[in-house]
């Protein structure tokens, strides 16, 4: 496992790959899944290669919900993107502004921490909103 507290990034298929790329040059440290890898797969290698500093990020509520057993028992973090008919630019906000805001949170924690990432407009303006989902 890799002892780094820093938190590793895995964007599940459902995210564009441009955003891992764009993650690694603002010196995140990100990976993009391949494309057709089986969930469980991706979820017992994120907690072998990094445990709770590890952080599926995906767009898909099903697969976290039916992969609950395979994420408690790898130790990960998770954040739901919560936008699902959003464009790549929408996503791309979401997700750096979660990476962002997020990390020192998840490099401090303990234990696996789990995330919900939505948009709210405030006076038009669009946010990230970040809120703490129980598994």
């Amino acid at each position: 496992m890799n002892l780094s507290l820093d938190p590793h990034y895995y964007l599940d298929e459902g995210l564009s790959p441009a955003l891992a790329v764009g993650l690694q040059r603002f010196k995140f440290r990100c990976t993009r899944l391949p494309d057709g890898t089986a969930d469980e797969v991706s979820i017992r290698r994120i907690g072998d290669e990094h445990g709770r500093f590890g952080v599926w990020v995906s767009r898909d509520l099903g697969s976290v919900e039916q992969h609950r057993r395979d994420i408690l028992d790898a130790g990960i973090s998770v954040a739901l993107i919560r936008d699902e008919n959003g464009s790549g630019a929408k996503h791309c906000f979401l997700v750096y502004t979660f990476a962002y805001q997020y990390r020192e949170t998840i490099s401090r924690s303990d234990v696996p921490l789990y995330f919900e990432v939505t948009e709210q407009m405030f006076d038009g303006i669009p946010n990230a909103v970040v809120s703490r989902m129980e598994l």
